[in-house]
């Protein structure tokens, strides 16, 4: 008998974690269980373009230049405020 033969039937419980993802019923719950599964689904969809859009708008290099420039005019205004203490 080979030690790589194929089971002819599946296992009666997934123990592993990739088993009882694959064994999970996706379809069902996607179909005919609660609303929020289907939904948070669909959101999560239509999200993802715009987070990368995001991503992409503030990432850019012209809006990096804007942001350092403000990083350094609020950095010396502390410093400003600073020495008004001392």
């Amino acid at each position: 008998m080979s030690a790589n033969k194929i089971p002819a039937r599946p296992m009666e419980y997934p123990y592993t974690m990739a088993a009882k993802f694959t064994h999970f019923p996706y379809k069902m719950y996607f179909n005919h269980a609660n609303w929020r599964y289907k939904w948070s689904v669909i959101g999560y969809g239509l999200s993802i373009p715009f987070f990368i859009f995001l991503n992409n708008a503030l990432n850019s290099p012209g809006n990096q230049e804007k942001r350092k420039e403000f990083e350094r005019k609020i950095h010396k205004d502390h410093e400003e405020h600073l020495k008004h203490l001392k």
